[in-house]
């Protein structure tokens, strides 16, 4: 599973920089999604890095992306005001 994981992980961190490139509600939204699942993926330990005090931010980098993502959605529903 470290591969799946490993694959997993860094989509989820690609994805949502993309999101926060185009700036698109659909990918931000998506972005927010895979960067909690790239978040999960780390800590639960499907990635061949182990998880521990020093490699935090490791773990928290796709959450962060993710969160401004989710920013940037509600930002958009701001805008929009829907």
């Amino acid at each position: 599973m470290s591969a799946l994981g490993d694959v997993i992980y860094v989509v989820s961190i690609l994805f949502p920089a993309v999101g926060l490139i185009s700036r698109n509600y659909l990918i931000n939204l998506m972005g927010t999604f895979l960067g909690v699942i790239g978040f999960l993926v780390f800590v639960q330990g499907y990635t061949d890095i182990a998880f521990s005090g020093s490699t935090f931010y490791l773990a928290i980098f796709p959450l962060l992306l993710g969160l401004v993502n989710l920013a940037y959605f509600f930002n958009w529903l701001k805008e929009e005001r829907i």
